[in-house]
This record gives structure tokens, sequence and C-alpha cells, in this order.
């Protein structure tokens, strides 16, 4: 079984000792290749795990400077994603659910079934307004 799959569910300090060398890696990712946004995507996951709040939003934030929707309306509206899992990791519920809403006003690839799924909007399920995104039929309407 791959190193990663080793441990016991729920073992949060197994966890952020594997993904400690990847933030690490990110970083500097992040320095050598200033203006790829998917850089800056990641090593604000990465640290929305590892509780560096801070650091995170900062990430995700310039991820969505470096691609906005009006650069590449496909790319640049996938990194709108972004924000709102690193809001809900980080329990800035308003902040995830209004990033939510953001981008559900211009849809990417992720439907209301595949968000309903991400682990990461864990602790918005149940919140009325979650719900209520997730439930509005023109948020999950063909886009054809």
């Amino acid at each position: 079984m791959p190193e990663a799959f080793t441990g016991r569910v729920g073992d949060t300090t197994a966890l952020r000792a594997r993904i400690e060398g990847p933030l690490a890696e990110w970083r500097e990712r992040t320095q050598r290749e200033s203006t790829k946004a998917i850089a800056w995507s990641f090593a604000g996951l990465i640290a929305a795990l590892l509780g560096h709040a801070g650091e995170a939003v900062e990430s995700v934030r310039q991820a969505t400077e470096l691609m906005p929707v009006t650069r590449d309306a496909l790319d640049g509206q996938e990194h709108r994603i972004w924000p709102a899992i690193v809001y809900a990791l980080t329990g800035d519920n308003d902040r995830a659910i209004a990033e939510l809403a953001r981008y559900f006003e211009h849809p990417g690839q992720h439907t209301v079934a595949h968000i309903r799924g991400i682990a990461a909007f864990a602790n918005l399920r149940g919140d009325p307004r979650f719900e209520a995104l997730l439930d509005d039929p023109k948020n999950n309407a063909p886009l054809f």
C-alpha cells in the first residue's frame, strides 16, 4: 500500500507530517513559477490543511489574480473554486459561501453534485445558505 494511504483515518498528526514536505515544495514552486496560478492554488490548499489560514488565503488570492475569468474563461473560473475551499477549510463559512455564490454566477466544471461531495465543504453541510445555493435550480441547470 502506498505510504500516503497508511495510517489511521482521522490521524491529523500523521497527515500534517506527510504534507509539510509538499507544502515546502509548493512554496518553492510559487517562487520559481510566480506567474503560475496552479502553484499558488495548491500551496494555498495545503497551507489551509495545515491550519495556516493567512498564508492559504493569500495564496489563493494570488492565484485568482493571476488567472482571472477575464483572462481565461475556463481556467479563470476554475480558480474561483479554490478560495471557497480554503475559506471552508479555515472555518470562515461566511466567506466560503460568498465565494461559492460567486462561482455559481458563471459555473465551471464543478457541478452541484460534485460540490456536495467535496470533503472540504463538510462543515458547510446543514448551513441553510449553503443548502440554498446547492438546491437552487439555476445552479444545477444544464448549461446548454
